[in-house]
């Protein structure tokens, strides 16, 4: 809408450039970490290959969509196409929940460890643990964890019990 209204001056040219690529920049750094914390701790790369797909996607189809909207209607009638977009989004965006503070964890795990049965439901009871998944092939287990109620030293030592033991 500022484009809209002041962009036939170069004043309002380069405060709207510069309000937009601040916004954008903040925009490109957080929301892959958006997607990583509500991403399932077995699935962020999945999520992260979904999001990027979008994301070029998203810039393939806004070139067209610009593009048509600028043979139809001229330059205003783009920067009114992507103050519809953005105010779409704003109502989607306001009915997001905040993502939760959680820190994901890739840890080792010992070949007992990868074979016992219930190690996942074991620490999924455990306080501020909100996901966990073992990965037999890679003999790992990922798992998201409110570090304020938990520590990794806890964490480690309910993962892999016998190796905890013999270090203490």
């Amino acid at each position: 809408l500022f484009f809209w209204q002041w962009a036939d001056g170069l004043r309002g040219l380069v405060i709207g450039t510069v309000v937009f690529f601040t916004a954008f920049n903040l925009l490109e750094a957080s929301l892959p970490s958006l997607v990583s914390k509500v991403s399932p701790a077995g699935g962020k790369g999945t999520a992260m290959g979904v999001y990027s797909t979008s994301q070029f996607l998203g810039a393939a189809l806004g070139g067209i969509l610009g593009g048509w909207l600028f043979q139809h209607g001229g330059l205003n009638m783009v920067f009114l196409g992507c103050a519809v977009l953005c105010a779409i989004w704003l109502v989607v965006a306001l009915r997001m929940n905040e993502p939760p503070y959680v820190t994901s964890l890739r840890m080792p795990l010992t070949p007992e460890a990868v074979r016992e049965a219930g190690l996942t439901e074991r620490l999924m009871a455990v306080p501020g643990v909100t996901d966990a998944v073992v990965v037999e092939e890679e003999s790992a287990i990922y798992i998201k964890l409110d570090t304020k109620i938990l520590d990794r030293t806890t964490l480690e030592r309910l993962v892999n019990p016998a190796s905890s033991a013999c270090e203490a």
